[in-house]
């Protein structure tokens, strides 16, 4: 009688699942598939292992916290990619405000030959402010597509076109009433405020 089949490997939906159940085991067989995906992502952002850390402990508090909302968990590598990325961007806007704010300078020599590693910047690279405000410019547009198609039209009409429409030609575009477009407006921004909020962008 040959060995029997080796059990087949639950894929992203039924892990998610019996994690959902809180059945044994499910969640740490989660965190081992997952965790090299995670620290890949503030590794290549070239942050310090301190600082993977925290993003990685971050991520998994996030998922825990989210895991019973998920809408597709057949795609939890690309939410874990995502949820990463903004970890690591929040950790590093926590960590360039602290030092504003300490006034944070460059070891000195004696402290640098005590220990103090010191990375040297590439050349090539921007600023940390110009990063930080490309990564917000992203993560803006990335929920702004997640939003309700009649919100995303008349935002995007309203504040990211070449032009600079009058309402009335905003309703006109968009087939709506010139009267509801100042409510739906209101509405339309309350609702992008709250997702950026929890998208970290508070």
């Amino acid at each position: 009688m040959g060995d029997p089949s080796p059990r087949r490997r639950e894929d992203s939906t039924e892990l998610v699942a019996r994690v959902r159940a809180d059945a044994p085991g499910a969640w740490a067989r989660l965190v081992r598939r997952y965790e090299r995906l995670v620290l890949s992502v503030p590794r290549g952002m070239g942050l310090s292992e301190d600082d993977c850390e925290e993003v990685f402990q971050a991520t998994w508090m996030a998922l825990h916290r989210q895991i019973h909302g998920l809408r597709d968990p057949g795609s939890l590598g690309d939410w874990i990619i995502t949820t990463a990325r903004r970890q690591a961007w929040k950790h590093l806007r926590r960590t360039s405000l602290r030092r504003q704010r300490e006034g944070a300078s460059l070891p000195s020599e004696s402290e640098a030959g005590e220990g103090v590693r010191q990375e040297p910047a590439s050349p090539d690279a921007p600023p940390i402010d110009e990063v930080l405000r490309l990564e917000r410019r992203q993560i803006v547009h990335e929920v702004l597509e997640g939003m309700p198609t009649r919100c995303r039209r008349l935002l995007e009409a309203l504040y990211l076109g070449r032009d600079d429409p009058s309402y009335a030609e905003v309703a006109r575009r968009l087939g709506m009433p010139i009267g509801s477009l100042g409510p739906t407006r209101a509405r339309c921004l309350a609702e992008l405020a709250r997702r950026l909020e929890e998208a970290g962008l508070s």
